[in-house]
């Protein structure tokens, strides 16, 4: 995670170093393009007894759409933004109960969000804080000898990270982003686990490519 923070932190350095402070013209209107992630975090699991969580691990890629409308006012950067993108991360937690050992599965189907961003730019260069709302698909299962069907189904919470993107030509940018998604805690169906609800958090370091029209 650090190295991607740095990778931001750079992208935005040498992009004002290398641009004029010219007003931000170029970035106002809508948009759309692709984009791709690597994933990792950790489930969130909450229990009605003491449990020991032996490992914990969430990983993965996922790719998909993005649109979004930029206004500027000087160089003052406002927008909205939203994306989907199939998943294929996921991830397990093994935990021991008394007396049998567990393992329960959690796999991110999709992934979409709705973010304000706001930020500086001028002709070519744009650094941007985002924020709003993340709505990901979820299917946990768990393992106790047989195979349980735990939750399937939309979770929500919140999304907020920084990004850089740079004009590559007069209508196609790049941008870098470092998000971080929390998906809350949905209740699941107990059956022989004395797990009560689930949720998600994961770090998404992201790439992508607009079109500005």
């Amino acid at each position: 995670m650090r190295n991607v923070a740095k990778v931001v932190v750079v992208a935005a350095a040498a992009g004002f170093a290398a641009s004029s402070p010219a007003v931000a013209q170029d970035w106002d209107g809508a948009y759309a393009g692709v984009h791709g992630e690597y994933l990792w975090g950790d489930p969130d699991l909450d229990t009605s007894t003491p449990v020991n969580f032996l490992a914990s691990k969430f990983d993965g890629v996922a790719g998909g759409i993005t649109a979004g409308f930029n206004h500027t006012e000087g160089n003052l950067l406002l927008g909205v933004e939203g994306d989907f993108a199939l998943s294929g991360a996921d991830g397990q937690v093994d935990v021991f109960y008394n007396p049998p050992y567990e393992g329960i599965l959690v796999d991110l189907d999709w992934l979409s969000t709705v973010r304000a961003r706001a930020g500086y730019a001028n002709d070519r260069f744009a650094i941007y804080a985002t924020g709003g709302v993340a709505i990901g698909h979820l299917d946990v299962t768990g393992l106790d000898g047989t195979t349980v069907d735990m939750f399937d189904g939309a979770a929500v919470g919140y999304v907020v990270g920084v990004g850089s993107e740079v004009m590559i030509t007069g209508n196609l940018s790049a941008k870098a982003e470092l998000l971080h998604v929390d998906l809350g805690n949905e209740r699941v169906d107990q059956v022989a686990h004395t797990v009560q609800s689930v949720g998600l958090e994961t770090t998404m370091a992201r790439l992508g490519l607009n079109f500005h029209f």
